[in-house]
């Protein structure tokens, strides 16, 4: 199982695209908002799967520990289930040795309808700012449309999941696109992520930023995927048995 992956050469088009336009807006004296780092990932859902069937899983803003086995917690802090302005808390890595929680991110839901979902961070253990996310399922009649990439340097540092899991990855270098895994050509759901956040030293560079979102994100599909065979078995119903 793996990320189905934009060509290197669409990457390395991509990422040039994003440092022209970058440059531009910066000589132009752009606003705040156009010095953004964003990125999108997109995951083919593997199996016959339905839109209905993942989004009960995927779309539950406040149940991502259902199906996100790294995550040590993710409760509802504030606000009704799956309405604009709950809020999530959610803690993964464990404890330090003074009790606070390695990693920890509070986000509040700014929109949930038609099987996609936008957030934002209030806070984190990582003094992000800035972070707005959406994630959506889409639908792949022809079982080939859709891909994920995405651009990055060399990686140096570590990566830890937290959160969608959060976690880190220091990124730096000549800009490049990777590819992992392979197309299922079966899949028929693609769950999409795109997201921003200001720019921070806590990444290093924008490449960064998305070579940990997409790691990231690998590792929530791959678990998305076992929670949805592993629910099928479980309400599967018992196999008949005949007496000889």
């Amino acid at each position: 199982m793996g990320l189905v992956n934009k060509t290197n050469d669409e990457l390395h088009e991509q990422t040039n695209d994003i440092d022209l336009n970058d440059n531009k807006k910066k000589k132009d004296g752009g606003d705040d908002d156009d010095k953004k780092w964003r990125g999108k990932v997109e995951w083919k859902v593997r199996g016959e799967w339905s839109a209905a069937q993942v989004w009960e899983m995927a779309g539950d803003f406040c149940g991502m520990k259902g199906w996100v086995p790294t995550l040590d917690k993710c409760e509802r802090a504030a606000g009704e289930e799956n309405t604009p302005g709950c809020i999530r808390y959610m803690e993964a890595g464990g404890k330090r040795a003074d009790g606070r929680p390695v990693r920890w991110v509070l986000e509040q839901l700014l929109h949930w309808a038609d099987q996609r979902y936008t957030y934002k961070m209030l806070d984190s253990g990582y003094g992000l700012t800035g972070y707005v996310a959406t994630l959506e399922l889409l639908v792949d009649d022809d079982g080939h449309g859709h891909g994920h990439g995405h651009d990055h340097g060399h990686e140096h540092g570590h990566e830890h999941g937290h959160g969608h899991e959060h976690g880190h990855g220091h990124g730096h270098g000549h800009e490049h696109g990777h590819e992992h895994g392979h197309e299922h050509g079966d899949a028929k759901v693609v769950v999409q992520w795109t997201f921003e956040v200001d720019p921070s030293t806590f990444f290093v560079t924008h490449q960064g930023f998305l070579a940990f979102f997409a790691a990231t994100f690998e590792r929530m599909m791959l678990s998305l995927e076992s929670a949805l065979h592993s629910n099928c078995i479980s309400n599967a119903p018992p196999l008949s048995s005949t007496s000889m």
